[in-house]
């Protein structure tokens, strides 16, 4: 993790992709395709969540399609 100081109380959840499979672009720069870009798995996500009030995106995922 970088830059991220963990609270007494949170409780870190974890993707089952890493940054250059989620990421829009390869590593040499060019643009991938919709269908090369791996999305985490929503379950993976939900398995991890016990007696969670809020929860606060961060990292690489938290501009990607969160409200």
């Amino acid at each position: 993790m970088f830059g991220i100081k963990p609270k007494i109380g949170d409780q870190i959840l974890y993707t089952d992709v890493t940054f250059e499979e989620a990421s829009g672009y390869y590593p040499d720069g060019s643009r991938k395709e919709e269908w090369d870009i791996k999305y985490p798995n929503e379950q993976y996500f939900v398995d991890q969540l016990k007696g969670v009030d809020q929860i606060v995106i961060g990292g690489f995922h938290f501009s990607d399609c969160v409200r």
